[in-house]
């Protein structure tokens, strides 16, 4: 979020200059780029419950961070504007769905929910002052040092984030084979079925045993959790998960 209102503040500042110098009409139709720009973001907010939302914002992003620099010539000052108008509407909705969904999970999803929008305009009036003040060449290297910082932090939690669902599912198919009367041996062979998912080929490959020996395991397996193939154990396990966490 620091890096979408530093670069939002600089933009800010930027065209501001260009205003007061005369130089271009921050008043004219190219605001009109905002509706389509709201409702693209919006749509890809939208979709594929924001699968797509977070790589457009970057893209973005990107391109609103080297406009300024690589198209800082009179003629392509209406085209570096029509960018700023969609990098504005991108980060409108940014912030709206980023604390709306922050506001669903809290207690009081009414403070929540409003505070995306306060925070834009109070960060944005802020940076802004603070870009007006540096260097262009400075700002695209404050850019680029956030933008590494950035992204090392969503790898680094991406990773994390794995581990710790690793951990977990494995700790809950534990649990689920605790119910049954599995011997050591099944028991390992259960795990590896419902936490990869891998063929028949693989897993005996993986275990160090052969095809035939894995399936007469698998059906002391099957016998004992009143199943009759791997897909109905993981079905299975899919609903005990389910209730449980329910």
């Amino acid at each position: 979020m620091i890096c979408l209102e530093f670069i939002s503040g600089f933009n800010d500042g930027f065209y501001v200059r260009l205003f007061s110098a005369g130089q271009i009409d921050l008043y004219g139709s190219m605001r009109l780029i905002l509706i389509p720009g709201f409702l693209l973001a919006g749509w890809l907010a939208d979709i594929r419950h924001r699968k797509y939302f977070a790589v457009s914002v970057i893209c973005v992003y990107i391109i609103s961070v080297f406009a300024p620099i690589l198209l800082e010539e009179q003629q392509h000052q209406y085209l570096n504007l029509g960018l700023m108008y969609v990098y504005l509407s991108f980060l409108v909705i940014y912030f709206n769905v980023t604390f709306f969904d922050i506001a669903a999970d809290s207690r009081n999803p009414e403070f929540y929910a409003p505070l995306g929008r306060i925070i834009d305009i109070i960060a944005s009036i802020l940076f802004s002052l603070i870009a007006v003040t540096v260097n262009t060449y400075l700002v695209l290297a404050i850019h680029l040092v956030l933008l590494v910082i950035a992204w090392s932090i969503q790898i680094w939690k991406a990773q994390h984030a794995d581990q710790k669902e690793t951990v977990n599912e494995s700790r809950s198919i534990d649990d689920f084979i605790q119910l049954y009367a599995l011997t050591e041996r099944e028991s390992e062979i259960a795990r590896q079925v419902l936490l990869k998912g891998e063929s028949i080929k693989q897993l005996s490959q993986e275990l160090f045993i052969s095809e035939r020996v894995l399936y007469r395991h698998l059906s002391h397996i099957y016998e004992k959790t009143g199943t009759d193939s791997r897909m109905s154990l993981m079905i299975k396990y899919r609903t005990y998960l389910s209730q449980h966490q329910n």
